[in-house]
């Protein structure tokens, strides 16, 4: 990454660049507007709808979410009014075992398919949409900055941590989240996020394959919190103060390639670590006992028409193990915060959905144990299946989460 605010940057299509800061605590993420011409500049900016009209006619954004074993498409819209949102469509496709690894996209073209698969599938005409790099991806540093800093001076000084995070010889993009007041005086938690940029336009050319044109693109994590924030209800404009007073929030995201636990209280984050356990794992242990391809292993899994020596055999032992796990994560936190309390467990992503995943680890820890339902606070069109959804609800809540962000 080079130095300078107005610094020219390679080509990356037909798309500029701009970079914006949201002061609510989870809103960083990089964005492109069409335009024509060859190069990509780092700017600065802030789209207003205007107009008789803006109060009136919805937006719709696609929040899009590139798993290790599918892709999920989620349609959100909403009014002038603030918080009105509304599930428009949504659906999910598999994709090809070998098409994400680490988070990765090593065949671009089945990624592309399989989300054009998954618009198609869920009946999507909508074109704009925000896409997420994977937090294993990204590097981040929380720094203390000034708080009378202008927005200017506030990049260009996290243009400067964001440097120290990668080699300079590599090509990067970086964002940043204004997280709260800092523990200096006068001065404000900044937390700087920097990936590869050919993570960034990896991911741009399947949305584009798929005839989609990305306008945002964030950090998962910051979906997640953006997802929970809002099926909670939780005001974003809440204080410190207010916080402390509100229940303490253990979610555990349990991905296929990647599971991770997040520790909130009210918008903040309070910890956050990673779980050895994925559902990638159990998908290959079913391959390899009932001699089956990956993708066919990973359709009996969600179906559950697997044999009944997969409970006996795999399952069981799968749920013990991350019982155990999210026990011990329970315990991490308690030993290092001062909030000293744990009042409720959510569980998100596909694994999550898992026969007796819930039932397991309220069992283990005695806490309260829900799932994670991103589209709670929303309306929903008519078109929208609520009984066929009901299974896949935790599935959703990165591009649930993804889709908040294009619409606020």
């Amino acid at each position: 990454m080079r130095r300078g605010l107005r610094q020219r940057l390679p080509v990356l299509k037909d798309f500029v660049r701009i970079q914006r800061q949201i002061h609510a605590g989870y809103g960083a993420r990089w964005t492109w507007d069409v335009c024509q011409g060859s190069k990509i500049y780092k700017r600065w900016g802030v789209s207003v709808r205007r107009g008789l009209l803006s109060g009136l006619l919805r937006r719709n954004i696609v929040g899009i979410d590139i798993g290790s074993s599918s892709v999920k498409v989620v349609e959100l819209s909403a009014n002038g009014k603030q918080g009105d949102f509304r599930l428009e469509k949504c659906a999910s496709e598999l994709i090809e075992r070998s098409a994400v690894a680490d988070g990765n996209l090593v065949n671009i073209d089945a990624v592309g398919s399989a989300l054009k698969r998954a618009i198609a599938k869920a009946g999507i005409r909508s074109k704009d949409a925000v896409l997420a790099i994977p937090a294993s991806l990204t590097e981040s540093q929380t720094v203390s900055l000034p708080d009378n800093l202008t927005e200017d001076e506030l990049f260009v000084q996290v243009e400067s941590e964001a440097n120290r995070l990668f080699p300079p010889s590599q090509n990067v993009n970086f964002d940043y989240v204004v997280i709260g007041p800092s523990e200096t005086e006068g001065g404000i938690g900044v937390r700087v996020m920097a990936t590869v940029a050919e993570r960034v336009t990896e991911r741009v050319t399947a949305a584009e394959m798929a005839g989609l044109r990305p306008i945002v693109m964030d950090v998962e994590e910051n979906a997640i919190q953006r997802a929970m924030t809002h099926m909670r209800a939780v005001k974003t404009s809440a204080t410190e103060a207010e916080m402390r007073d509100m229940p303490v929030v253990a979610m555990f995201h349990l991905g296929g390639a990647n599971s991770q636990a997040l520790f909130y209280q009210g918008w903040k984050e309070l910890y956050e670590q990673p779980l050895s356990g994925s559902g990638d794992q159990l998908t290959q242990s079913i391959s390899r006992l009932f001699s089956l391809d990956l993708l066919k292993a990973e359709v009996k899994k969600r179906k559950n028409t697997l044999p009944d020596e997969y409970r006996s055999q795999l399952l069981k032992p799968s749920l013990e193990t991350l019982a155990m796990e999210v026990s011990q994560a329970i315990q991490n936190f308690l030993s290092t915060s001062s909030v000293g309390r744990v009042d409720e467990i959510v569980l998100s992503g596909g694994h999550a959905s898992l026969l007796g995943v819930q039932t397991a680890i309220q069992q283990q820890t005695q806490i309260n144990t829900t799932l994670a339902n991103p589209f709670a606070n929303m309306g929903a069109a008519k078109n929208v299946n609520a009984r066929y959804l009901q299974r896949d609800l935790p599935a959703y809540i990165v591009s649930a989460g993804l889709a908040l962000r294009g619409l606020q």
